[in-house]
């Protein structure tokens, strides 16, 4: 008799991941490669598109092959990064690659917003702060910028549609996707004509949008093909993948989950935006959860592992594998006893709750001889778990209530020094998801729920909550650490107008 699985996609800043569940969310196989992507100039970044394809198929094909006997796969659904998107023309062919989520060629589109509209009118409509990283201004940018390519463009698709439409033949996105774009309305659950009209784009190039876990079509015979999936097998909507992970980490606790990646975001699922909407000054995005009827508010703490890879790539010079586990051996032993140095983490890209992007420039300060290169990475740790407070005390403030317990998954995992430093320094539990796909599972429960294998998403989250967090465990604050990060805290407080001055008037690498 054969047994019933969920295949999950997670097509994320560095790799391309396919994985299958049991319906109790246990992993039975995974498969990764690589983003496939290019740096043509300083600040920005691309991903061949048929080459991403190329990639999602491969994995999806060993992830098949690798399946146990008797086990056949029910739905497929993916999980994607947010702001990345591409033209396509009417045969639904790439017109050109896609631009990634962190390349800062459109910033300067901020600026159109605020003329047309203001920061405010945008937010309450769309629940995002103005910013050259939506999928908004790099639509913008292909359509100033590469005129004879815009022409062509039948629709613009994110990195979720991309897939789906790979998939199935049909274009569709879901909420938290298309709110990505700054061209939705969060209320409405529609296409804003408003913002629209306001980017200068037209609705016609935007696909379908529907509730992640809806199903949208089904694989077709050439996708059948490609990725070994068997034709006709039912394609959902996934959705972000900051929400889709999310979505599983909390379970059925009305926790905040901080996701550490690349960048790090701290997500929470509410059932209505803070009053007055102070997310907008904070910078905190609020705009559809995967769960229906919910809204998530996500902080963007920080680089995080961006800013770690960095340390890596410049000051250690080591792209050699086990590069990591030779940076922690290194650290001087973070918890009770600081680095001695405090480092400003926003090192080209601004951060919550105290917005300020004209300054976000990094820093190290109170260096000395004495110092080493384990110090600069504690330093780092320590700056995301300063940033990772400063943002649940935004959060307390404005939800009206204490946050004691914050459920933790992402790169944080592997490194216990910075799991510990979360905790010691945030003065907070830290429940840790130990589920090694959180996103792609997020994304299979999803299409479980589109398929009728779960009775709705709480259902879904519910039948795999033991498989997530049956083999984590809790990181509590370290009562010595506490008191000596405290005074500290208060110190990098002050960072932003201490330095602030000083890298409004710095020039940018190029300039």
């Amino acid at each position: 008799m054969s047994r019933a699985c969920l295949i999950g996609i997670d097509a994320g800043t560095r790799e391309v991941r396919a994985s299958a569940f049991g319906l109790d969310g246990r992993p039975l196989t995974v498969a990764r490669r690589p983003t496939p992507t290019i740096r043509p100039r300083p600040g920005w970044a691309e991903v061949d598109a048929d080459a991403l394809w190329e990639a999602t198929a491969a994995a999806l094909r060993e992830v098949v092959g690798s399946l146990p006997e008797g086990i056949r796969a029910e739905g497929v659904a993916p999980a994607t990064v947010g702001e990345a998107g591409l033209p396509v023309d009417r045969s639904g062919r790439a017109l050109r690659p896609i631009i990634a989520w962190y390349d800062t060629r459109a910033q300067g589109y901020a600026l159109r917003w605020e003329e047309a509209l203001g920061s405010a009118r945008v937010y309450a409509l769309s629940g995002q702060t103005v910013d050259g990283l939506f999928g908004a201004n790099k639509a913008m940018w292909v359509r100033d910028h590469e005129p004879a390519v815009w022409a062509r463009a039948a629709a613009w698709l994110s990195t979720e549609d991309w897939l789906v439409f790979k998939l199935t033949g049909a274009p569709a996105t879901d909420y938290t996707v298309a709110c990505r774009t700054m061209l939705f309305d969060r209320s409405r659950l529609d296409w804003s004509e408003e913002l629209l009209e306001a980017a200068g784009l037209e609705s016609r190039l935007m696909p379908p949008a529907g509730q992640a876990g809806t199903i949208v079509g089904s694989v077709t015979p050439e996708a059948a093909a490609a990725t070994a999936l068997p034709a006709g097998l039912p394609v959902a909507l996934g959705g972000h993948d900051h929400l889709c992970s999310a979505f599983i980490a909390r379970g059925s606790d009305d926790v905040p989950v901080d996701s550490t990646g690349t960048a790090e975001a701290l997500v929470t699922s509410v059932g209505a935006a803070p009053e007055g909407d102070p997310g907008l000054e904070a910078h905190v995005t609020c705009y559809p959860d995967v769960v229906p009827g919910r809204l998530a508010l996500v902080a963007s703490v920080g680089l995080a592992g961006g800013l770690v890879d960095w340390l890596r790539r410049e000051v250690w010079k080591d792209d050699e594998p086990g590069a990591y586990s030779r940076m922690v051996a290194e650290l001087p032993g973070p918890g009770a006893a600081p680095s001695g140095v405090l480092c400003f983490p926003q090192f080209g890209r601004g951060a919550s709750p105290r917005w300020d992007p004209a300054r976000a420039r990094g820093a190290f300060v109170g260096l000395t001889t004495a110092h080493h290169r384990g110090h600069l990475f504690q330093a780092v740790l320590e700056a995301a778990c300063f940033s990772l407070r400063q943002n649940l005390e935004w959060l307390e403030a404005h939800l009206g209530r204490p946050v004691p317990r914050v459920h933790v998954l992402g790169g944080a995992l592997h490194n216990s020094a910075w799991l510990r430093l979360k905790a010691t320094i945030a003065g907070r539990r830290f429940d840790v998801v130990d589920v090694e796909e959180p996103a792609a599972l997020g994304a299979a429960v999803l299409a479980g729920v589109g398929v009728g294998a779960y009775a709705d998403h709480a259902a879904g989250a519910r039948a795999v909550g033991g498989a997530v967090l049956g083999g984590g465990f809790g990181v509590d604050p370290d009562p010595p650490g506490v008191a000596a990060y405290r005074a500290l805290y208060e110190t990098w407080l002050r960072l932003p107008d201490q330095l602030g001055p000083l890298a409004a008037g710095l020039p940018l690498p190029g300039d």
